[in-house]
């Protein structure tokens, strides 16, 4: 089959095929995106997989963008002890570091993170 038969067997309206993964262009509206909150439950992204952790503070130079991005400064807490990170230690990152449980997809051979807002 060709490349581009194969990329046309798998667009659809809403969405542009990025490897086998879709990213969905049309989810802008707030309802729709699962969030990023205080004392919400999240992961943070690390090498290892997603790390489970509970927001503690998330402050924001711009906090009317809601978009995931490096000026958000995220402050958590590890909920669950996996690997090298103990349960209570404390993780500060950026906005784009951390993602709510929500966005978590998980297939059967991979997992990927879904698209998220961050509310400061």
């Amino acid at each position: 089959m060709s490349g581009a038969l194969r990329q046309s067997r798998y667009t659809r309206a809403n969405a542009s095929f990025i490897g086998h993964i879709y990213r969905e262009d049309n989810m802008t509206s707030s309802t729709l995106l699962p969030a990023l909150e205080q004392s919400k439950s999240a992961y943070y992204d690390s090498l290892i997989g997603p790390i489970p952790c509970k927001i503690d503070s998330i402050t924001s130079t711009e906090p009317q963008d809601l978009r995931p991005s490096s000026r958000q400064q995220v402050t958590a807490t590890v909920t669950k002890e996996v690997r090298g990170y103990k349960k209570g230690a404390k993780l500060t990152g950026w906005g784009l570091d951390f993602f709510p449980r929500a966005a978590l997809r998980r297939t059967r051979y991979c997992s990927y993170i879904k698209p998220y807002q961050v509310q400061a």
